[in-house]
């Protein structure tokens, strides 16, 4: 649940790169849903007035939308987490990545109807690729991500530090990578980011 006391509910795309069921708006599959404490549909999701419910079959006929999506373009956002420190819904989504790229990227009651690229993009790249990395205005892009080829492949649980724990890592954002089996603090880069670079450098380290 959020600050705005609604429920937020990740989906994976079920390992269904073709057809892009993530990018389809008449499937539950690859996106993040919304509803409120009652199961009924929030009036500021992005499809409540035009849209049916999909909570049956999970989907709907194509040319149709489902009231549950709140965005959409993800592939296994497992996990996602709440921002205990902010006073309004926010979270950081760790989407698991296909065969190139990790990416964290921010989610949130300001991102009602928000496209986070899959399987068009996959982290800062077209998908597969560690060059053709060019960002597109249509989806939102990861502000954290890591190559294949480096300290990880797989991030999975989350959790922000909150106020009154540890004081000097206080709103800091803690993630788990299962293929190396370790937690690690998300931190500035010393180095600083690059996006432009090929293949891009995150402005964040783990």
């Amino acid at each position: 649940f959020g600050q705005d006391k609604n429920l937020y509910i990740a989906l994976g795309e079920g390992g269904s790169l073709d057809p892009p069921v993530s990018q389809w708006d008449h499937t539950l599959l690859g996106k993040m849903l919304r509803l409120t404490e009652d199961g009924e549909i929030p009036s500021s999701n992005p499809y409540a007035v035009t849209g049916v419910r999909c909570h049956e079959k999970g989907e709907t006929d194509e040319g149709k939308q489902c009231q549950e999506i709140f965005a959409s373009g993800l592939r296994n956002p497992f996990r996602f987490a709440m921002d205990p420190n902010s006073n309004k819904t926010r979270f950081y989504i760790n989407d698991v990545g296909g065969r190139a790229w990790e990416e964290v990227s921010v989610g949130g009651e300001d991102y009602a109807g928000a496209n986070y690229g899959w399987p068009v993009m996959e982290g800062p790249c077209a998908l597969d690729s560690y060059e053709e990395c060019a960002a597109d205005d249509r989806f939102v892009d990861p502000f954290h991500f890591l190559g294949h080829f480096g300290n990880g492949s797989a991030f999975v649980g989350a959790s922000f530090v909150p106020s009154g724990i540890w004081p000097v890592d206080e709103g800091s954002y803690l993630f788990m990578d299962y293929t190396r089996s370790s937690i690690s603090l998300l931190k500035k880069n010393p180095e600083g980011g690059c996006r432009e670079c090929v293949p891009p450098v995150s402005a964040y380290t783990n």
